[in-house]
């Protein structure tokens, strides 16, 4: 779940908490059959980096099936922030990643 204060006078109202689990998947509507497609992950392989594991939510522009080429996604956990780009032929490459400071 993911839930943030707004200033007391920014009102809330006729908003909603969406509770989401990893592997779960939802999406923002941006314009026309374009979307923001999101997915709730859960990294466990050993083969990634340990700042790749764990649970992570990773965003991207996307229509009803498939996600815009040529266009940049975000990924966000506890322990990093990092961007991608989807490349024509839909696949993911060119990481770049921040490391969560601890104690930040």
């Amino acid at each position: 779940m993911f839930k943030k204060r707004l200033p007391a006078a920014r009102s809330t109202a006729g908003g909603a908490i969406y509770r989401v689990k990893p592997g779960q998947s939802f999406g923002l509507p941006v314009h026309d059959d374009v979307v923001i497609g999101c997915k709730v992950l859960n990294v466990t392989s050993t083969s990634v980096a340990p700042v790749y594991r764990g649970i992570k939510v990773s965003c991207w522009y996307a229509t009803a099936t498939q996600p815009v080429p040529n266009t940049y996604g975000v990924s966000i956990s506890d322990t990093m922030a990092g961007v991608f780009k989807i490349t024509s032929s839909g696949s993911v490459s060119s990481w770049g990643i921040m490391r969560q400071q601890p104690g930040s």
